[in-house]
């Protein structure tokens, strides 16, 4: 077995060497989302009212709002530069009826890039398509009036995100870009909003309960246009 000093040896070694041989390209970007291609939304909710013994339904059309924002970083790898991994975050909002609501999306992808355009003054490339594919997690948040009154609530999903841009350097490490995405989002909500006791045996038990059921779909395509930073090789 491995001693505890040799564990600690080898773990300072590999620490001291990351540096080396870990390197590679950071790429980070902010820019402007417009939604150029399935916009329209739409949420249906159910309401189960054991107090009174009916079921409520309502529902209400939408549209996705523009503009949004968009902010990532992207590390391309040193050992193969045309293979990376991205991590970015967009905003934007969303209306159902008159609720306005806010649409917030983390998500990961993996990418490929083309570099182009190589010369002596840009040894890497000048000009990059890449296209990338990867997961969205995202929110809504923000009133629903599909019932009586609106409510805040707050719905999660996880859908699949795809993009396909082209990125210009400029000069130095400052580049522009232009992207396509598709986001697929469908939303699914559900809460328990009272519970009714009776008694069974001096036991007390749950009769019954008012629920709340919401489901919204809003599948986008979106156009960004933004600038990049290029830090490291």
């Amino acid at each position: 077995m491995m001693s505890p000093t040799v564990f600690l040896r080898i773990f300072s070694l590999v620490l001291m060497t990351l540096p080396t041989t870990v390197q590679g390209e950071f790429v980070v970007s902010v820019g402007c989302c417009a939604v150029v291609g399935g916009n329209a939304a739409h949420i249906d909710g159910t309401q189960n009212l054991y107090s009174e013994g009916y079921i409520v339904e309502g529902s209400a059309d939408g549209s996705v709002q523009n503009p949004g924002l968009a902010v990532g970083v992207t590390y391309w790898f040193a050992r193969v530069p045309v293979l990376g991994v991205g991590l970015d975050y967009f905003r934007s909002s969303v209306t159902f009826g008159d609720a306005h609501m806010t649409l917030m999306a983390p998500s990961l992808c993996v990418l490929l890039r083309i570099p182009l355009g190589k010369s002596r003054a840009f040894e890497h490339g000048r000009i990059f398509p890449y296209m990338g594919v990867g997961v969205a997690i995202e929110s809504l948040d923000g009133p629903v009036d599909v019932f009586f009154e609106e409510t805040e609530r707050h719905l999660e999903s996880v859908g699949f995100l795809g993009k396909i841009g082209l990125e210009f350097v400029i000069v130095g490490g400052w580049s522009a870009f232009v992207e396509g995405r598709y986001m697929t989002c469908a939303f699914t909500y559900d809460s328990v909003d009272a519970a009714y006791w009776g008694w069974y045996w001096f036991i007390p038990v749950v009769v019954g309960q008012d629920t709340t059921h919401l489901e919204a779909n809003l599948n986008q395509g979106q156009i960004t246009i933004g600038i990049a930073l290029h830090l490291g090789e």
